[in-house]
Parts: structure tokens; sequence; C-alpha cells
């Protein structure tokens, strides 16, 4: 809950999008990693999962930072920062995409916490989905991530809804920082499992492995 913190702390490129920004980078690093690894006995190919997962996370890292505009100290095309709610280089502040600035953020929100906090329930719930997923080797959230996510999910509707609805001088968009760098944090917990998982599998596999 974020009730008497600092404003500094929910600001752009403030600690809390640092945060979230930096487990994304090293998330997307871990996949793939995983990637590279992923071959096994059971499964000569590698999976490719973890390559799009890796890709789709550098992307997401670079609209984070706006490709590198403000770290960088570059200059955008004005063609691009005029059509941009926020005047930065980046694509999810776009006017071109969207009637309202981060419209598609709070869409990609949503689908983490289907992917995070829903996708691990259904898979607990029905087996027969888990072993479908397992079988195209889906990578999934474990069950500690989406009881981390769901209940982020709760702390930051009670903020919207009890704190920060209505009072005057609060930001209530603002405060969704936190909530967005704890699914990034998630994010990086999901690929450290998947890398861990496959570096277990490298390890059955030098075990079975006869040496001449």
């Amino acid at each position: 809950m974020h009730t008497g913190i600092d404003p500094i702390w929910l600001s752009e490129d403030g600690p809390y999008e640092v945060m979230g920004t930096s487990s994304v980078f090293a998330a997307a690093f871990l996949f793939l990693a995983a990637f590279k690894h992923s071959s096994t006995v059971d499964y000569p190919r590698r999976n490719v999962f973890y390559l799009l997962a890796a890709i789709v996370l550098f992307i997401l890292v670079g609209e984070e930072i706006s490709w590198g505009e403000r770290m960088f100290d570059f200059t955008a095309p004005e063609i691009i920062t005029s059509q941009n709610f926020q005047g930065e280089f980046n694509l999810h502040n776009s006017t071109l995409i969207q009637d309202s600035n981060n419209e598609h953020a709070r869409a990609l929100a949503s689908l983490l916490l289907l992917y995070l906090a829903i996708l691990p329930m259904v898979l607990l719930v029905f087996p027969s989905i888990g072993k479908w997923f397992a079988a195209i080797r889906v990578p999934t959230p474990s069950l500690y991530v989406a009881l981390l996510a769901g209940l982020g999910k709760m702390a930051n509707s009670m903020n919207y809804t009890i704190i920060y609805a209505g009072v005057p001088g609060k930001d209530p968009i603002r405060v969704g920082e936190a909530y967005e760098s704890l699914q990034e944090v998630l994010l990086f917990v999901v690929a450290l499992e998947c890398f861990l998982t496959v570096r277990a599998k490298q390890n059955q596999k030098r075990v079975k492995t006869p040496t001449l």
C-alpha cells in the first residue's frame, strides 16, 4: 500500500521503474540462456518459446527506456515525439495506436495478470491442460508466482479504490508503477525458474550419458 510514500519513488525513471526494467532485462538474458541449454535427451530441439520470450522482453525493455532516449540523451525526430502522449521515442505512448495514454499498457498488464496468476491456477484445476502445455514446452509460472501476482493485483486495486480514488493531489496513474514493477519482477522469477529447470535437466542428461 502506498499512503505516504515519496512521489519520487513512483516517478518516471524512479526506483520502482528502474527495478522493474532491470528485472525484465535480466529475465530476457535468462530466457536466452535457457533457450541455449534447452536441448535435452527427451527434447533434442531447443525450446523456441524461450527464444520468443527473450525477444519480447528485450523489446519491452527498449520501450520502457524509450530506446535509450534519456539514457543516451539523443533527440528523437519531431515527427515521432509530436505524436506521442509523453513526447518520447517509443511506441506504447504513441497517439497513432491508442486514443488515451497507457491504453495498451493497461491491456498488457491484464494479459500479464492472466499469464502470471490465472494460468497456473487453471493448470492446477485442469491437469490435462497442464500436460498439453508441458508437451509443447510452454514456460508456465509456479503457484508461488501466481499467489504473489494475485496479491499484487489486490493491493493495487485497494490503492486505487480506497486511497487514491477521488483524493485531491493524488495521481492514481503513478501508483500503477509499483504494480507494473511487481509484474516485471515476477517475470524475472519465471525466467529464473525456467533457467534452473533447464540446468537441472542438463545435469540429468550428463548423468545418463555414458562416458567413453
